[in-house]
């Protein structure tokens, strides 16, 4: 595993300062070799070929559940649907006497909200 995860300054791409490859291969035509993420790699051309280099991004969990929220609250604003797009109203709300906690009218409204959007 690759320690000195520092960069070599001033580059496009990330490149390792202090590279410490610990096993090498040759592949042959027709070959494909899988790195999983955060595996530290050089790759050499040797002759002619064409190399592709593929990656999947996997969104950490705050992210993916933002986009998600942000993907619900668009749906929620859509005119076509009247009853979701209303404004939060909550008049039977009475004062609370813990301002941390979240009201059961409070919760049980914004469910409701959630249940307009399919």
């Amino acid at each position: 595993m690759q320690r000195d995860l520092s960069l070599k300054p001033g580059l496009p791409l990330k490149v390792l300062q202090h590279f410490e490859p610990q096993e090498e291969w040759v592949l042959e035509p027709g070959d494909m070799l899988y790195l999983p993420p955060h595996v530290a790699h050089d790759g050499i051309a040797e002759g002619e070929c064409m190399t592709c280099s593929i990656s999947f991004r996997a969104p950490p969990a705050h992210e993916l559940s933002a986009q998600f929220l942000y993907h619900l609250a668009k749906r929620a604003g859509d005119a076509a649907r009247p009853k979701a797009a209303a404004r939060y109203r909550d008049p039977e709300q009475p004062p609370v006497d813990k301002p941390a906690a979240l009201p059961v009218l409070l919760t049980n409204r914004i469910g409701a909200i959630f249940a307009c959007i399919d």
